[in-house]
């Protein structure tokens, strides 16, 4: 742009002051064209003006390549961040499996000792009916079977409550608070996990569990 102003200026001088001698040699021997000042300013102002998109385009071109890099790179973070979750995912998912897998197989050997221990107990279990057998028996000797038989049940089924607290319930609250977690039961049940004191609920517990080891391996 100064080399314009410069030929610009000689044109001016050249056209304006000085002999044809002076002139000819500002002209540099007719190589520059003899043109008006406000000509040569039109020229500069053109030029300027061409220079302006010009640069302008460069500027748009040097931002879009800056926003491209950018969206590459964030791409390609992004990209990196969802291949990891999707590797975290599925170990996630084969550790689910695995737990569940392993939920199944303990409550249903839990199952199969606790209907083990009832057939067991309930060998051994004294019978209620024995109460109603009173015929040809004076009182006295009715209420002292009454109070034999009540005695032998009372003994038998506190004797089976403390079997299976120390033996089962345990095992049944850590399958039923696993089976809680994978949303097969609801936590606020366990209670009856945990209060089974006699035959009845008992075999209740071991029902749920081998329902437990169905659930768990279906899901």
């Amino acid at each position: 742009m100064a080399a314009y102003f410069v030929l610009g200026l000689l044109s001016t001088l050249g056209g304006e002051l000085g002999s044809p001698k002076l002139q000819r040699a500002l002209r540099l021997g007719n190589h520059i064209p003899r043109l008006s000042g406000w000509t040569w300013a039109t020229i500069g102002l053109a030029l300027l003006f061409v220079l302006g998109v010009e640069g302008a385009l460069r500027e748009g071109r040097d931002l879009r390549d800056c926003h491209a890099r950018k969206v590459a790179a964030l791409t390609a973070g992004h990209e990196k961040e969802a291949a990891a979750l999707r590797r975290e995912l599925k170990t996630v998912g084969q550790k689910q499996l695995v737990a569940r897998f392993d939920l199944a197989t303990e409550a249903e050997a839990l199952s199969r000792d606790l209907f083990e221990f009832l057939a067991e107990r309930k060998r051994d279990e004294p019978r209620p009916e024995a109460l109603l057998l009173t015929d040809g028996l004076t009182e006295e000797d009715r209420q002292a079977r009454w109070a034999r038989v009540t005695d032998e049940i009372n003994k038998f089924t506190g004797e089976t409550a403390n079997r299976y607290s120390q033996r089962f319930a345990g095992r049944a609250l850590n399958v039923y608070d696993q089976a809680a977690e994978a949303g097969l039961r609801k936590p606020e049940k366990r209670w009856f996990v945990k209060n089974a004191n006699n035959t009845h609920s008992i075999e209740d517990v071991a029902q749920d569990m081998s329902a437990i080891a169905y659930e768990a391996r279906r899901r």
